[in-house]
Protein backbone atom coordinates (compact mmCIF):
# COMPACT_ATOMS: atom_id res chain seq x y z
CA UNK A 1 0.00 0.00 0.00
CA UNK A 2 2.92 2.36 0.81
CA UNK A 3 4.62 1.75 -2.29
CA UNK A 4 1.76 2.17 -4.57
CA UNK A 5 0.40 5.42 -2.67
CA UNK A 6 4.14 6.87 -3.66
CA UNK A 7 3.83 5.71 -7.03
CA UNK A 8 0.75 7.38 -7.45
CA UNK A 9 1.69 10.72 -5.79
CA UNK A 10 4.77 10.76 -8.17
CA UNK A 11 3.41 9.36 -11.37
CA UNK A 12 0.19 10.61 -11.60
CA UNK A 13 -1.77 13.99 -11.98
CA UNK A 14 -4.11 15.27 -9.50
CA UNK A 15 -6.20 17.63 -11.36
CA UNK A 16 -8.49 19.47 -9.12
CA UNK A 17 -11.74 18.43 -10.38
CA UNK A 18 -15.02 17.53 -8.25
CA UNK A 19 -16.66 13.94 -9.00
CA UNK A 20 -19.80 14.12 -11.17
CA UNK A 21 -23.04 13.44 -9.84
CA UNK A 22 -24.56 10.58 -11.14
CA UNK A 23 -27.27 10.96 -13.98
CA UNK A 24 -30.77 10.21 -14.60
CA UNK A 25 -30.64 7.24 -17.07
CA UNK A 26 -33.32 4.80 -17.95
CA UNK A 27 -30.23 2.49 -17.24
CA UNK A 28 -26.70 2.43 -15.55
CA UNK A 29 -23.92 2.69 -17.73
CA UNK A 30 -20.93 1.32 -16.91
CA UNK A 31 -17.62 1.71 -18.81
CA UNK A 32 -14.89 -1.38 -19.23
CA UNK A 33 -11.30 0.23 -19.75
CA UNK A 34 -8.50 -2.37 -20.49
CA UNK A 35 -5.98 -2.07 -22.84
CA UNK A 36 -5.90 -5.73 -23.69
CA UNK A 37 -9.23 -6.00 -25.87
CA UNK A 38 -7.68 -8.08 -28.18
CA UNK A 39 -5.63 -11.56 -28.34
CA UNK A 40 -4.98 -11.45 -24.29
CA UNK A 41 -5.67 -13.16 -21.15
CA UNK A 42 -7.95 -10.06 -19.81
CA UNK A 43 -10.00 -10.69 -22.92
CA UNK A 44 -10.10 -14.98 -23.05
CA UNK A 45 -11.45 -14.07 -19.34
CA UNK A 46 -14.04 -11.39 -19.84
CA UNK A 47 -15.78 -12.48 -23.52
CA UNK A 48 -18.86 -13.91 -22.65
CA UNK A 49 -19.10 -11.60 -19.55
CA UNK A 50 -19.72 -8.84 -21.99
CA UNK A 51 -21.94 -10.64 -24.33
CA UNK A 52 -24.23 -12.25 -21.91
CA UNK A 53 -24.13 -8.93 -19.32
CA UNK A 54 -27.54 -7.98 -18.35
CA UNK A 55 -28.66 -5.53 -20.89
CA UNK A 56 -32.15 -4.86 -18.99
CA UNK A 57 -30.75 -2.46 -16.11
CA UNK A 58 -27.57 -1.88 -18.01
CA UNK A 59 -25.42 -0.16 -21.10
CA UNK A 60 -22.06 -1.64 -21.75
CA UNK A 61 -19.25 0.11 -23.00
CA UNK A 62 -15.92 -0.33 -24.28
CA UNK A 63 -13.03 1.83 -24.02
CA UNK A 64 -9.86 0.33 -25.41
CA UNK A 65 -6.59 1.69 -24.39
CA UNK A 66 -4.61 -0.56 -26.70
CA UNK A 67 -3.48 -1.59 -30.11
CA UNK A 68 -6.06 -3.66 -32.54
CA UNK A 69 -4.37 -6.69 -33.22
CA UNK A 70 -7.05 -6.98 -36.17
CA UNK A 71 -7.87 -10.96 -33.90
CA UNK A 72 -10.93 -12.57 -34.14
CA UNK A 73 -10.85 -11.62 -30.13
CA UNK A 74 -11.37 -7.90 -31.21
CA UNK A 75 -13.46 -8.70 -33.68
CA UNK A 76 -15.80 -10.34 -31.11
CA UNK A 77 -15.03 -7.63 -28.19
CA UNK A 78 -15.94 -4.75 -30.30
CA UNK A 79 -19.77 -6.64 -31.36
CA UNK A 80 -20.13 -7.22 -27.14
CA UNK A 81 -20.66 -3.79 -26.44
CA UNK A 82 -23.51 -1.84 -27.18
CA UNK A 83 -20.53 1.43 -28.03
CA UNK A 84 -16.80 0.65 -28.40
CA UNK A 85 -14.40 3.92 -28.42
CA UNK A 86 -10.84 4.00 -29.17
CA UNK A 87 -8.86 6.19 -27.29
CA UNK A 88 -5.77 5.13 -27.68
CA UNK A 89 -4.77 8.17 -29.84
CA UNK A 90 -6.29 10.81 -27.10
CA UNK A 91 -4.19 12.04 -24.15
CA UNK A 92 -5.84 11.37 -20.61
CA UNK A 93 -7.63 14.43 -20.11
CA UNK A 94 -9.13 14.08 -23.57
CA UNK A 95 -10.60 10.32 -22.80
CA UNK A 96 -11.53 11.63 -19.27
CA UNK A 97 -13.39 14.39 -20.79
CA UNK A 98 -14.72 11.35 -23.27
CA UNK A 99 -16.22 9.30 -20.48
CA UNK A 100 -18.00 12.73 -18.83
CA UNK A 101 -19.47 13.31 -21.66
CA UNK A 102 -20.69 9.51 -22.54
CA UNK A 103 -21.98 10.19 -19.13
CA UNK A 104 -20.64 6.76 -17.51
CA UNK A 105 -21.58 5.94 -14.36
CA UNK A 106 -19.43 3.23 -13.51
CA UNK A 107 -15.98 2.92 -14.79
CA UNK A 108 -14.57 -0.66 -14.20
CA UNK A 109 -10.44 -0.36 -14.61
CA UNK A 110 -9.56 -3.70 -15.85
CA UNK A 111 -6.11 -3.27 -15.95
CA UNK A 112 -5.03 -0.93 -12.77
CA UNK A 113 -1.27 -0.32 -13.11
CA UNK A 114 -0.11 -3.51 -15.34
CA UNK A 115 1.09 -2.86 -18.63
CA UNK A 116 -0.82 -0.52 -21.06
CA UNK A 117 -3.06 0.70 -18.73
CA UNK A 118 -4.05 4.33 -18.03
CA UNK A 119 -4.98 5.18 -14.46
CA UNK A 120 -4.61 8.89 -15.18
CA UNK A 121 -7.44 8.60 -16.95
CA UNK A 122 -9.47 8.29 -13.45
CA UNK A 123 -7.50 10.46 -11.64
CA UNK A 124 -9.39 13.29 -14.06
CA UNK A 125 -12.55 11.54 -11.62
CA UNK A 126 -14.77 11.43 -14.60
CA UNK A 127 -17.12 9.26 -13.21
CA UNK A 128 -19.55 8.89 -10.37
CA UNK A 129 -18.26 5.75 -9.05
CA UNK A 130 -14.47 4.43 -9.94
CA UNK A 131 -13.23 0.50 -9.59
CA UNK A 132 -10.60 -1.44 -9.95
CA UNK A 133 -11.42 -5.20 -11.02
CA UNK A 134 -9.83 -8.48 -12.28
CA UNK A 135 -6.36 -7.47 -13.98
CA UNK A 136 -4.36 -6.22 -11.20
CA UNK A 137 -6.05 -7.46 -7.86
CA UNK A 138 -4.06 -5.92 -5.64
CA UNK A 139 -4.58 -1.57 -4.10
CA UNK A 140 -4.68 0.61 -6.58
CA UNK A 141 -3.35 2.91 -3.48
CA UNK A 142 -5.36 6.03 -5.10
CA UNK A 143 -8.70 7.55 -3.63
CA UNK A 144 -10.14 7.92 -6.88
CA UNK A 145 -11.19 4.63 -7.09
CA UNK A 146 -14.03 3.61 -4.62
CA UNK A 147 -13.96 -0.13 -4.66
CA UNK A 148 -12.03 -3.03 -6.03
CA UNK A 149 -13.93 -6.44 -7.01
CA UNK A 150 -12.02 -9.22 -5.01
CA UNK A 151 -13.15 -12.42 -3.70
CA UNK A 152 -12.72 -14.28 0.66
CA UNK A 153 -9.08 -15.63 -0.85
CA UNK A 154 -7.65 -12.73 -3.35
CA UNK A 155 -8.59 -9.72 -0.72
CA UNK A 156 -10.08 -10.73 2.45
CA UNK A 157 -12.12 -8.20 4.49
CA UNK A 158 -9.44 -8.43 6.97
CA UNK A 159 -7.13 -6.79 4.52
CA UNK A 160 -9.06 -3.93 3.97
CA UNK A 161 -6.30 -1.69 6.09
CA UNK A 162 -4.43 -2.02 3.51
CA UNK A 163 -6.50 -1.06 0.27
CA UNK A 164 -8.05 1.93 -0.18
CA UNK A 165 -10.34 0.96 -2.26
CA UNK A 166 -13.44 -0.67 -0.43
CA UNK A 167 -13.34 -4.45 -0.66
CA UNK A 168 -16.41 -5.97 -2.33
CA UNK A 169 -16.72 -9.86 -3.01
CA UNK A 170 -18.04 -11.73 -5.42
CA UNK A 171 -19.64 -14.56 -3.97
CA UNK A 172 -17.70 -17.66 -5.22
CA UNK A 173 -14.39 -16.38 -7.75
CA UNK A 174 -13.99 -12.86 -8.83
CA UNK A 175 -12.32 -14.10 -11.67
CA UNK A 176 -14.90 -14.71 -15.05
CA UNK A 177 -14.34 -16.99 -17.58
CA UNK A 178 -15.48 -17.91 -20.52
CA UNK A 179 -17.35 -21.33 -20.89
CA UNK A 180 -16.96 -21.80 -25.07
CA UNK A 181 -13.57 -21.38 -25.45
CA UNK A 182 -12.81 -24.66 -26.43
CA UNK A 183 -10.33 -26.95 -24.86
CA UNK A 184 -6.88 -28.64 -26.41
CA UNK A 185 -8.64 -31.62 -28.40
CA UNK A 186 -7.97 -33.90 -27.95
CA UNK A 187 -6.96 -33.44 -24.12
CA UNK A 188 -3.02 -35.37 -23.30
CA UNK A 189 -2.69 -38.23 -21.25
CA UNK A 190 -1.03 -37.51 -17.62
CA UNK A 191 1.87 -39.92 -19.30
CA UNK A 192 2.24 -38.03 -22.47
CA UNK A 193 2.61 -34.56 -20.29
CA UNK A 194 5.65 -36.35 -18.59
CA UNK A 195 2.93 -36.43 -15.51
CA UNK A 196 2.99 -39.06 -12.97
CA UNK A 197 0.04 -41.77 -13.29
CA UNK A 198 -1.34 -40.34 -9.37
CA UNK A 199 -0.97 -37.56 -7.25
CA UNK A 200 -1.82 -33.54 -7.39
CA UNK A 201 0.06 -31.43 -10.07
CA UNK A 202 -0.04 -27.66 -9.16
CA UNK A 203 0.99 -25.74 -11.98
CA UNK A 204 1.94 -21.67 -12.91
CA UNK A 205 1.28 -20.80 -16.99
CA UNK A 206 2.63 -17.09 -15.83
CA UNK A 207 6.17 -15.57 -17.41
CA UNK A 208 8.95 -16.45 -15.60
CA UNK A 209 10.48 -13.81 -14.79
CA UNK A 210 6.95 -13.47 -12.01
CA UNK A 211 8.28 -16.36 -10.29
CA UNK A 212 10.84 -14.90 -7.76
CA UNK A 213 12.62 -16.57 -4.78
CA UNK A 214 9.87 -16.19 -1.76
CA UNK A 215 7.48 -17.69 -4.25
CA UNK A 216 9.79 -20.67 -5.44
CA UNK A 217 10.12 -21.16 -1.79
CA UNK A 218 6.39 -21.66 -0.96
CA UNK A 219 6.05 -23.78 -3.41
CA UNK A 220 8.46 -26.45 -2.25
CA UNK A 221 7.10 -26.37 1.11
CA UNK A 222 3.29 -27.64 -0.74
CA UNK A 223 5.30 -30.18 -2.67
CA UNK A 224 6.59 -31.69 0.75
CA UNK A 225 3.34 -30.70 2.19
CA UNK A 226 1.21 -32.29 -0.06
CA UNK A 227 2.73 -36.59 -0.79
CA UNK A 228 3.45 -37.43 -4.27
CA UNK A 229 2.40 -33.82 -5.86
CA UNK A 230 4.45 -32.54 -8.61
CA UNK A 231 4.95 -28.94 -9.98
Amino acid sequence: LRYTRNYVEDALPRPSVRKPASCRHEKIRIGYLSADFRNHATAYLMAELFERHSRSGFEVLGISLGPDDGSAMRARLVKSFDRFHDVRAQSDEAAAKLLRALEVDIAIDLGGHTMGARPAILSHRPCPVQVNYLGYPGTMGADFIDYIIADRIVAPFDRQPFFTEKIVHLPDSYQANDSTRAGAAPPPSRREAGLPERGFVFCCFNNNWKITAPLFDIWMRLLVGVPGSVL
